[in-house]
């Protein structure tokens, strides 16, 4: 039976265990109950108020006995029915299935573990009970002997001195008596933990070297005094022993060269002090849990894990993935640094080449002429005086002069001065600038309210004279253009760098309000792990290590309660940990962080996270074959995933269409022959990510498109195509030794790999990798998503919304239990106001307001909007039915009518479609011209600028599985108002009624305006109330778009639930 195909069942248990909640995870019997059993508190057995009082503490602590404990004899009984089931299974034919026999075995298995448990069980408690009653011995001698001395003390009779050397001696027997049971419980303990030294027990042991060694100093105390007197008879009082108690600690001091503690304030007498200990143990108990925190069934199964000899070999799979990944990414780099690509320096090069090439042409022009001149030479870094004539032409007679300028054939531009009347040239008006220190040519156009001189389009030019020739100065200006390049990336890494910081500060101060350790855990010691926020009065907690992938597991232990709403539990971190997982449970209820458990990092492990190798199987990839978001996914969450110290490759077709210049390093590796024709595989470096690409020659993916077969007159369709890509990826990972972790399938179009996997190669060479699958739109392919959803160990969709919005389809209802949803992010290096070539200036949540005005004006300017102060309002969106057009045109009327302006950018796939958009294009135009742009096409620069000089985005989509337009519009200061579906419900959180949901969801603040309906009454309700927003309360308005704009989007937090998500698969069997 293929792992990942397992029929629903139920997993066989006995009494006291529980059943799997998953048929494809059945949960392992633990070594106790499921109904756990508390922990009693030491029994303590005190004496009269005069008594002398010992502390009765067994090593570890007690547990009260379930009434429906299983009996031995009923153990033996199902062992027997168990034996003889299997038995009748064997002698069945044809038969039975592995899975079947394998289930029987388990439950053998189980109960014989039991029937042993239940052995030693009883022996301990056998053992414990004669170790009691030695104890209440040993008290009831102490008491009679001690409540003789303090009678004949108090009555002021004296003391025989045979009667001292009685009380001697029964000091020396009940002190062997201590020892022997001193002895009986440091052998009981080895016998626990052996290696692993346990705090608790150490605590214990504290007790009673402390109460051993007060006995044994009062006897040595009493014999002293016996010397001393030398007499047949003496009183003893309690001052008399504290007083030679105190003589004796002085003399072991200077013994040791340690200064004498100060005499005690009152008399030591044994029952008083050693009721105080108890109460401020008690008390201590009361605040910290004390012993009963920790975990004994963990301590052990830690202990028994650190015997075994397992980490050693943990070790030694760490250093060969480390090897492994060391020369993956020596490879990755070659191809990188190598010649295959551009050098950065030669893109440097040419651009400025281009740019010496077009100033030089405007240094050989004339320099002055009537209208524009200069009296000086300009120089760089001096000042220079501009004149302007404006005695014919365009601006004759006009007062209100503007002179624009840049330098080097416009390369540098955006500057402006205002022309003054010149005193002393009559007729002119003049404006002094500093000339830049790296121009060789200034260059001007003047303007009058909207009129222009630019010289009949020669534009105005004046050369700056420069001492070094021509061409040192283009040298030094290419080198100056390199360095700039360098600090500019290595600001933006830093500023990017500080961003996650800070994202990543933010999570772990969130999950601190719930959960937290006293203080940081270490491989190898205790750790104590507090939960709070819990409404509950009672938690148990599930532990595991390394993201679940280690081998010491717990599912599920009480935590103690230590006050309202608060639980903590102590455990054992084994020596090779590095990272605490933890899951909560009360009545039914789960927090899990979605299911992936709260992680707590471990310091001083033996080994660290060791790169799992990723292998992504896609159709899309940006930017080099992009038709959606399938391939901005790709190739994100493969660089963050790859940036957290993971190996991680693509495979895709190698389509015709291609863009080959995003390609670094790009070369044939080898081939292989599969599916009736020869294979090429080719291999290059895309966004700094390794893709492998499948070149087959049945000529499948030259046809011109990656989608859009099942339209052309060619004998394929697009299922045809991506059903034998899906199959190829695994071929090529078989013939070429490949042996990732993960095999990560995108959409239908590689659906169909997870069925081929356990089909054709896990079984015949390809036997490492687990399968997940991630469907990006239900929309297409049911089949195919059918059938991932079955074979794989995982499977996802792009938001836990819309994972709650399909869960329930017949494809995916049988397999719910392994579906997850996880939220998209953006990719904060290609989406960065501060580094964005398209915008005027760069800005970020620190100058929104500015930024964002100056991309507004840009914005107008660009596609012709007139410059009122009235909101922008808009649309980067697909024109199809799934994105809500009917609710985007009434959207853009409403905003019209309430003076606002509009943008649309996009485009529609349906020819019907496309010309009413273009009628409605006709009709704004002619009553809104000045007011409503629509474009109908891809504008990659357009849509940076809509997205910073917009105040708000409208993404009123009928479903959105995940949505990257509203995360991007946030990125750039754009307030979103969207409809609550899918994705767009999990990043937009609405400013009057989602504050609660958002701080309980992201811990964010809300971040804009949302409707749930699909009519125009529910748009209308968002879109007015953000317009309002914008009219009445303008500062209000531009902290939003600050607030958006500091949130974080970007794919940090996905990243690591994506890889959460592959262990999972991983530790699937």
């Amino acid at each position: 039976m293929k792992l990942g195909h397992v029929p629903r069942r139920s997993v066989c248990c006995v009494s006291g265990a529980s059943t799997s909640s998953s048929p494809r995870e059945p949960r392992a019997f633990a070594p106790t109950s499921r109904a756990r059993r508390r922990r009693e508190t030491p029994r303590e057995v005190r004496a009269n108020s005069s008594s002398v009082v010992l502390e009765s503490e067994p090593v570890e602590p007690e547990r009260t006995r379930l009434s429906g404990r299983v009996s031995r004899e009923e153990l033996e009984g199902q062992i027997r029915e168990a034996q003889t089931e299997l038995k009748v299974l064997f002698e069945q034919k044809p038969p039975p299935k592995a899975s079947v026999v394998a289930e029987h075995r388990n439950k053998l298995s189980s109960l014989e573990t039991r029937l042993r448990e239940l052995d030693t069980q009883i022996v301990e408690e056998a053992k414990v009970k004669e170790l009691k009653q030695l104890q209440r011995e040993q008290q009831a001698l102490q008491k009679a002997v001690i409540s003789s001395s303090m009678k004949s003390s108090q009555g002021g009779s004296k003391l025989e001195a045979g009667d001292v050397a009685k009380m001697a001696t029964a000091v020396e027997e009940e002190n062997a008596a201590l020892r022997e049971i001193l002895a009986i419980r440091r052998e009981e303990a080895a016998r626990r933990q052996e290696t692993t030294q346990m705090e608790c027990l150490e605590l214990e042991n504290k007790r009673l070297h402390g109460q051993l060694e007060a006995m044994l100093s009062r006897e040595k105390a009493l014999l002293e005094l016996r010397h001393q007197h030398n007499q047949t008879s003496v009183i003893v009082t309690d001052e008399e022993v504290s007083e030679a108690l105190r003589m004796q600690e002085q003399a072991e001091s200077e013994e040791r060269g340690v200064e004498a503690p100060p005499p005690r304030a009152e008399a030591i007498t044994v029952e008083p002090v050693v009721a105080e200990e108890q109460e401020r143990d008690e008390e201590e108990q009361e605040e910290s849990g004390g012993d009963d925190l920790v975990n004994q069934e963990l301590v052990g199964l830690v202990a028994e894990y650190s015997k075994s000899g397992a980490i050693a070999e943990v070790i030694r799979d760490f250093e060969e993935r480390m090897d492994r990944y060391a020369k993956f990414t020596e490879e990755r780099m070659a191809m990188v640094n190598g010649d295959k690509g551009p050098e950065k320096n030669d893109l440097v090069r040419a651009r400025i080449s281009e740019v010496r090439e077009a100033t030089m042409q405007n240094v050989s022009k004339e320099m002055e002429g009537d209208s524009l001149f200069v009296k000086q030479a300009a120089k760089p870094g001096k000042s220079v005086k501009v004149f302007y004539r404006a005695k014919a032409g365009p601006l004759a007679d006009c007062e209100d002069l503007t002179l624009h300028w840049g330098y080097n054939a416009w390369s540098a531009k955006g500057f402006a001065v205002e022309l003054q009347g010149d005193e002393k040239e009559e007729g002119c008006h003049s404006a002094t600038l500093d000339v830049p220190g790296d121009a060789l040519v200034l260059d001007f156009v003047v303007e009058s309210s909207g009129r222009y001189d630019n010289n009949l389009g020669l534009d105005y030019h004046v050369t700056v004279e420069r001492e070094e020739g021509i061409d040192k100065f283009w040298e030094m200006l290419v080198e100056k253009e390199r360095e700039a390049e360098r600090k500019a990336e290595e600001d933006k890494v830093s500023r990017l760098g500080k961003r996650k910081e800070a994202s990543d500060n933010e999570r772990a101060e969130k999950q601190a309000r719930k959960l937290y350790t006293s203080s940081a855990v270490q491989a190898g010691e205790m750790a104590t792990l507090f939960y709070h926020l819990c409404e509950s009065d009672s938690v148990e907690v599930g532990i595991s290590f390394n993201r679940s992938s280690h081998a010491v597991k717990l599912p599920q232990v009480p935590m103690l309660r230590i006050g309202e709403g608060k639980f903590a539990v102590s455990f054992l971190v084994p020596e090779d940990a590095f990272l605490i997982d933890a899951k909560f449970y009360s009545h039914n209820t789960c927090d899990d962080r979605n299911g992936f458990g709260y992680h707590i990092p471990v310091q001083g492990s033996l080994v660290q996270e060791s790169p799992q190798h990723i292998c992504h199987v896609a159709v899309e990839m940006a930017p080099i074959a992009k038709v959606g978001g399938l391939g901005d996914v790709v190739t994100s969450i493969g660089r963050a995933v790859q940036d957290m110290g993971h190996q991680v490759e693509v495979v895709l077709p190698k389509y015709d269409t291609i863009n080959y210049d995003e390609i670094q390093g790009f070369h044939e590796i080898e081939s292989f022959e599969w599916g009736g024709c020869t294979n090429r595989v080719f291999t290059g470096i895309v966004e700094n990510v390794v893709v492998n690409f499948i070149d087959p020659s049945n000529g499948m993916f030259s046809i011109g498109m990656i989608y859009g077969a099942d339209y052309e007159p060619i004998p394929m369709m697009d299922s045809e195509r991506f059903g034998f890509f899906s199959k190829a990826a695994l071929e090529f990972l078989l013939q070429s030794g490949r042996q990732p972790d993960i095999v990560h399938c995108h959409d239908w179009s590689t659906g169909l790999t997870a069925k081929s996997y356990w089909d054709d190669y896990h079984n015949f060479g390809l036997s490492t990798p687990k399968i997940v699958f991630t469907i990006h739109n239900f929309g297409y392919g049911e089949a195919e998503i059918g059938a991932a959803a079955m074979f794989s160990q995982k499977f996802t969709t792009v938001s836990p919304s819309y994972a709650d919005e399909i869960r329930h389809e017949h494809c995916i209802a049988p397999y719910s239990d392994k579906f997850v949803g996880i939220l998209n992010g953006i990719d904060p290096a290609m989406w960065d106001p501060m580094d964005d070539e398209f915008l005027p200036i760069p800005y970020s949540e620190d100058n929104a307001a500015e930024g964002k005005a100056r991309a507004k004006a840009a914005l107008r300017e660009r596609v012709g909007l007139r410059n009122d102060d009235v909101p922008v309002v808009g649309i980067v969106s697909r024109l199809t039915q799934q994105k809500g057009v009917h609710l985007m045109e009434h959207a853009i009327w409403t905003a019209l009518e309430r003076g606002c302006q509009c943008v649309v950018l996009g485009s529609a796939f349906d020819p019907e479609m496309q010309r009413h958009w273009d009628q409605l294009e006709l009709s704004l135009r002619h009553q809104y011209h000045d007011a409503a742009k629509l474009i109908f096409a891809y504008d990659e620069p357009l849509s940076h600028l809509i997205y910073a000089g917009c105040d708000m985005i409208l993404v009123p989509s009928m479903f959105e599985p995940c949505g990257l337009t509203q995360m991007i519009a946030m990125r750039y200061g754009a307030v979103p108002v969207v409809r609550q579906t899918g994705g767009l419900r999990d990043t937009v959180f609405d400013v009057d009624h989602d504050r609660e949901r958002a701080d309980r969801e992201k811990g964010i603040e809300p971040n804009g305006f949302t409707f749930e309906g699909m009519d125009t009454p529910g748009m209308d309700y968002a879109l007015n109330r953000a317009i309002d927003c914008w009219y009445s309360d303008r500062e209000f308005f531009h902290q939003l778009q600050s607030r958006v704009m500091a949130q974080d989007w970007s794919w940090n937090e996905p990243a690591l639930e994506y890889l959460d998500l592959y262990y999972a698969a991983k530790n699937m069997k």
